[in-house]
Order: C-alpha cells, then sequence, then structure tokens
C-alpha cells in the first residue's frame, strides 16, 4: 500500500467539509463526500505525479489536484506516496487562503 500522510493543516480541512456538509445536507452526504475524497487521496498515494505542479504559489514540489469542488496541495513523497498539505473549496481564493497575497 502507497504511503500517505496527511499534515495537522489537512485534517483539520477535512473536518471542516465534513462538519459543514453534514449541518447543509446530514451525515450520510457528509460520509459519502470523506469516502469519495479518501479514494482520491489513496490514488493520489499510487500515482504521485498524477496532478500538475502548483505553479505561482512559491512553493516547489507542491502538486495540485481537483476533486470537485475541492482542491487537494500534496507533496510527493522520496521514497513513494504522498504528504497532503491542504484542502480547500476550489471556489475561494487559494492564493489567499495559503497567505500568498496581501
Amino acid at each position: 500500500m502507497a504511503r500517505l500522510l496527511v499534515s495537522a493543516s489537512a485534517q483539520e480541512d477535512l473536518l471542516r467539509i465534513y462538519e459543514w456538509i453534514s449541518e447543509c445536507n446530514g451525515e450520510d452526504r457528509a460520509a459519502a463526500v470523506m469516502r469519495r475524497l479518501n479514494t482520491s487521496l489513496q490514488r493520489l498515494a499510487k500515482f504521485q505525479n498524477l496532478a500538475p505542479l502548483a505553479r505561482g504559489l512559491d512553493d516547489e514540489g507542491l502538486r495540485r489536484h481537483s476533486v470537485r469542488p475541492w482542491t487537494v496541495f500534496y507533496r510527493p513523497l522520496v521514497e513513494g506516496g504522498v504528504e497532503i498539505m491542504r484542502v480547500f473549496d476550489s471556489r475561494r481564493d487559494v492564493a489567499t487562503l495559503l497567505g500568498k497575497k496581501t
């Protein structure tokens, strides 16, 4: 099994996504979305170069993968697998969320 690490920030992001969906659409829908996100993260771990580099964020090696409507930012691990850094709603200004704009 490919290595999948999830940073503390990404864990918080995923928890917020779950809570928001659960409040708006119920726990069953939130659980279904989490399964879809988890499936995508597992796929990234197996195929670490699947997504393109996240250009314009001044963070070398960071990749950006879309799981609509979210964007997953991750880094491939040298020994195989990935580290998930953040998971954001792609409808928001991601650069601002990452603190890259003033």
